[in-house]
């Protein structure tokens, strides 16, 4: 059982682009967007909900195992409020404003989408103002830090984390428990283009380590890591 991760492409393709603005025509009601957002800030607050930046994999939002979403706000969080945070980051690594004019002529690029200029106005605002509303409502600001670290970082970065429980079979009829961990580091998050694996294999396979613990080395590794996250705030 491992911790369940939706990866990300960072970069865009066109036709990806593309399909995000049409789907966008047919998105949620601002207020089901408030709530989706308003639910995801909470999940982030409860820790059952983490935005992950160049850990794991370029960008994406892990949700613990025991996280329950209603369908809509759900299918909102991953389609809406993610991609969005998603084009913030990559126009602004790549020194672009997602602005009125940048969704505009993302839009003029779209053959699927046959609307007049006044629908045109309207949703170009629909999804500026959306935009507008999670970078406020989440660390857009810190998102970009953390990119632009893991970015530069010629160290490797932590691409896979999964684990099974197993049991061990001791003399006198005993037995216990124990976790096989095993996580893979490589040094570019990014995703391959389907197709072309072989032509990046370096990128597909990593560095593996596979090892145990029982209970109690958890319970050290909680209590280092958490010794390593006050020292990493101090030094903030």
């Amino acid at each position: 059982m491992g911790i369940p991760v939706l990866s990300v492409k960072w970069v865009f393709d066109e036709k990806e682009r593309l399909n995000m603005i049409k789907n966008f025509r047919y998105s949620s009601e601002w207020e089901d967007f408030i709530k989706a957002v308003d639910t995801l800030k909470e999940l982030v607050k409860l820790e059952q909900a983490f935005f992950s930046v160049g850990f794991l994999s370029a960008f994406s939002l892990v949700l613990t195992d025991n996280t329950y979403l209603e369908p809509e706000v759900e299918t909102i969080i991953y389609d809406e409020i993610v991609y969005l945070l998603r084009w913030y980051l990559e126009c602004n690594i790549a020194g672009r404003e997602v602005d009125e004019e940048e969704i505009l002529l993302t839009l003029k690029k779209s053959k699927d989408i046959n609307i007049s200029e006044e629908e045109e106005k309207a949703l170009v605002k629909n999804i500026s103002n959306k935009l507008e509303f999670v970078k406020d409502a989440f660390d857009s600001e810190r998102f970009v830090d953390r990119y632009y670290l893991k970015q530069n970082a010629v160290n490797a970065k932590l691409s896979d984390f999964k684990y099974n429980i197993c049991s061990y079979n001791l003399p006198y009829q005993r037995k216990t428990s124990f976790a096989l961990i095993d996580m893979v580091c490589k040094k570019d998050l990014r995703d391959v283009p389907q197709g072309i694996e072989k032509l990046f294999a370096q990128y597909e396979q990593g560095e593996s380590i596979t090892f145990i613990c029982d209970e109690e080395d958890i319970d050290l590794m909680i209590c280092m890591l958490e010794e390593m996250k006050q020292k990493i705030k101090g030094e903030s």
